[in-house]
């Protein structure tokens, strides 16, 4: 019996089908293989990279980023990857002055970093509203954690809003709200008192939405988080400004 015309039609198109649809899991199986292949390379050169980094590491600097580890994880429960923490590099005149390394870890918005210093110490803000809807800084930890280097020097402002240091020229930056805090916390927690217990600290890396300067500090005996206002005059209104390498 001679096969019919269109049943032929039939079967030559769902083996043309079956082929295509083969073709294209194989070539699914060929780029998965050199995915494989590229994700075993970026591993290895990601372990050599951290390898390189920790003999590379001044031993003060892994021994701070070790005790920012123990930090967060006692007080925040976070774990912390030192190995994808990024260590700003300092010049040789920076590395004198900008010693002291600050980590912030993913997730750590102004709120959240304020909510803890109420629960260690006795701490006010200025407002009611949350931190998070009203404060833009210039670095977040929302894409994935950070460190920058924060300078022992601190400089006095005469009550305005210029610092004195040209920060475009010797590429620093002011220290952020969240930065200011979580410092804050760091140094609480070894030392059992106040960073800043005689002065006020202006984050010059964070707005508020009306356009002024955080300023936080210990007074009163309570830390709190406030607002500079460049109308006041006297000694206790005259903050000081921390300078970081980012």
């Amino acid at each position: 019996m001679q096969p019919n015309c269109r049943e032929l039609v039939q079967d030559l198109n769902e083996l043309q089908r079956a082929k295509r649809e083969f073709d294209a899991a194989l070539k699914k199986v060929e780029v998965s293989k050199q995915f494989a292949e590229v994700d075993g390379l970026q591993a290895e050169i990601i372990q050599r990279a951290n390898s390189l980094r920790e003999r590379l590491m001044d031993p003060e600097t892994r021994e701070q980023l070790a005790n920012w580890s123990k930090i967060y994880w006692e007080l925040f429960k976070i774990p912390i990857n030192e190995s994808q923490i990024r260590i700003p590099r300092r010049t040789p005149e920076q590395k004198e002055e900008f010693t002291f390394l600050i980590v912030v870890a993913e997730s750590m918005t102004p709120q959240r970093v304020f909510e803890k210093c109420v629960e260690l110490f006795s701490t006010t803000k200025w407002t009611e509203d949350s931190l998070n809807n009203i404060t833009q800084s210039d670095r977040s930890a929302t894409s994935g954690s950070y460190a920058i280097w924060v300078s022992e020097k601190i400089e006095t402002t005469d009550g305005g809003l210029d610092g004195g240091r040209s920060s475009s020229e010797d590429k620093t930056h002011g220290i952020t709200l969240e930065e200011r805090m979580l410092l804050g916390i760091f140094y609480f927690a070894n030392t059992g008192e106040y960073l800043d217990a005689r002065s006020l600290t202006l984050c010059y890396g964070s707005r508020y939405s009306d356009g002024r300067i955080p300023m936080v500090g210990q007074e009163d005996g309570m830390f709190r988080i406030g607002r500079h206002n460049a109308i006041k005059r006297g000694a206790r209104h005259h903050p000081n400004i921390r300078w970081v390498v980012a």
